[in-house]
């Protein structure tokens, strides 16, 4: 298995199918709107490919602060985000973050796959760190019990309040 952080247009369609497996409707995401985020970070995602196919995914974006209140109120989804609402990463500045998603496929979801996925995850942002990135807050909004759990009990992000079809979870991530 192998982690990228630079995604190309393939990946990015193999993610939208791992998409589907968890989640319904709107919480699917689309190429178009994956490539709008892309186009002002282009670290916001991590992919685990095995066999050169995307096995599991996440989506990390730094948000303007008006953004980020409305996560935390519970008035926002992350379908409703543009380009508009993403920030770039500036050496100096900070930012609130939303995790948008962690996916990986049924069959690879064992206990090792998820600690090596999550531990990449946690080095990506000590070294943003390291390069003079701050991170203020992270906030979820989890809409499967998977990622409940996995939020709660792996990253131990606290409650904050319900959203439409989740619940806004509230940590750090290093």
């Amino acid at each position: 298995m192998r982690y990228i952080y630079s995604p190309t247009k393939k990946d990015i369609l193999q993610a939208i199918n791992l998409d589907k497996e968890s989640f319904t409707n709107d919480d699917v995401g689309t190429l178009n709107k994956c490539l709008d985020w892309l186009s002002v970070n282009k670290h916001i995602y991590i992919m685990v490919k095995k066999w050169n196919k995307v096995i599991g995914y996440c989506n990390i974006v730094p948000l303007k602060d008006e953004i980020y209140n409305l996560f935390i109120e519970g008035k926002y989804k992350d379908y409703m985000l543009t380009h508009e609402h993403i920030l770039p990463y500036i050496k100096g500045n900070s930012y609130n973050l939303l995790f948008m998603s962690i996916v990986i496929e049924k069959k690879y979801r064992d206990g090792m796959l998820i600690i090596q996925f999550t531990n990449k995850i946690k080095n990506k942002f000590k070294k943003l760190q390291n390069k003079g990135i701050k991170i203020k807050n992270v906030i979820v909004d989890a809409i499967t019990d998977d990622g409940y759990k996995l939020f709660t009990n792996t990253f131990h992000f606290k409650f904050v309040i319900e959203s439409k079809g989740g619940k806004i979870l509230q940590g750090q991530l290093i």
